[in-house]
């Protein structure tokens, strides 16, 4: 078994929260690292007799965070199934209610988006999960058979159309200004960024 990443005392929890469904799901592991990426289109536009390629803003990319995080319970009966379960209301988009739990999933109903921003240097954002992968220690199992580790390979696309986002705009103006007064500080003053 892998080294297991844990949460440190007296901070804030790893967490997913799924509002179209009400869970908050949380785990006392934490991702081992999180990706953050974003892509950047150049149009390279050719130029007969020139010595160079000039290149001209096109596009950006979706704004992508992914990451593995272990979700272990070796306590019980159920291993780490109440959890997983919680996993699954992400990746299927035809989970009921209680008020109706006999209900059928609507047919079009998108999967739910989660508001996420553990581990990141954004705030709170909505993300729309685009994988959602598990993979299932065998050797973890408890005596009924469930998993009781379970590796989670986790991929989201960040909502540029939320509320969230529009807001996290102008913090990010006012936070790069502050980034480069910290800078500032750290070069020339006293202070580490460590």
């Amino acid at each position: 078994m892998p080294q297991i990443p844990k949460m440190r005392k007296n901070a804030l929890p790893w967490y997913l929260l799924d509002d179209t469904n009400g869970i908050l799901i949380t785990s006392a592991t934490i991702p081992v690292s999180i990706s953050d990426s974003k892509e950047i289109v150049w149009a390279a536009t050719d130029i007969p007799g020139l010595n160079y390629t000039p290149l001209y803003p096109n596009r950006n990319g979706n704004s992508t965070i992914s990451f593995q995080i272990p979700i272990i319970n070796r306590k019980g009966q159920l291993g780490n199934s109440n959890l997983m379960q919680s996993f699954e209301t992400l990746r299927n988009n035809d989970t009921p209610s209680l008020t109706n739990l006999f209900a059928r999933g609507a047919q079009f109903t998108p999967n739910p988006s989660v508001i996420y921003q553990w581990g990141t240097h954004r705030g709170p954002q909505r993300f729309k999960i685009t994988k959602l992968d598990f993979e299932h220690n065998a050797i973890l199992t408890n005596k009924t058979g469930k998993s009781q580790y379970t590796l989670i390979d986790i991929e989201m696309v960040l909502d540029e159309q939320s509320s969230l986002y529009r807001s996290d705009r102008i913090l990010r103006k006012v936070q790069g200004i502050m980034g480069v007064a910290d800078s500032v500080s750290q070069i020339f003053g006293s202070s580490r960024p460590y």
